[in-house]
This record gives C-alpha cells, structure tokens and sequence, in this order.
C-alpha cells in the first residue's frame, strides 16, 4: 500500500516535470491552474482509491442537483411515486 502511494506521488511529480515548464514559459496561468486543479484532484482521489478510504460518487451529487427538478416535473405532470 505504502509503495503504491509513493510511486502514484512519483508518477504525478514525473508528469508535472514534463507539462508545467512549458505551460510556465508562454505564461499561460489560467492553463496552468486548471492543470493544477485536475492533477492534484485526481492525485488525492487515486490516493484514497489505494488507501481503501471512502470516495465520493460523482453521480451522487448529479442526483441531488436534479432532485428538485425532478420532483417539479413529476408535480406537473402528476406523476405520484410509489
């Protein structure tokens, strides 16, 4: 478990040494941030993935968005759920 999340840390440092030079030459910042974002994301995700820790599902978070839509649509169609 150990030496997975060493090598996850080492791949993410190897990938960043290739991509954020570039990046930081044209001084693209906005680039840089969202790379950032998504790198450091999916590193803690794929992280706790190994860890066996409990990660969140993003379908989970879709279906409490669209709940109250939902429930408006079923109020004017009248649809009763059972």
């Amino acid at each position: 478990m150990l030496l997975g999340c060493v090598m996850l840390v080492l791949f993410a440092i190897g990938i960043s040494a290739f991509e954020i030079p570039p990046l930081w030459k044209q001084k693209q910042k906005r680039e840089l941030v969202v790379y950032g974002t998504l790198l450091l994301s999916g590193t803690f995700f794929s992280l706790a993935m190994i860890l066996h820790l409990p990660v969140p599902n993003p379908l989970d978070w879709f279906a409490i968005l669209i709940k109250p839509f939902s429930t408006w649509l079923n109020d004017i169609l009248g649809v009763r759920r059972a």
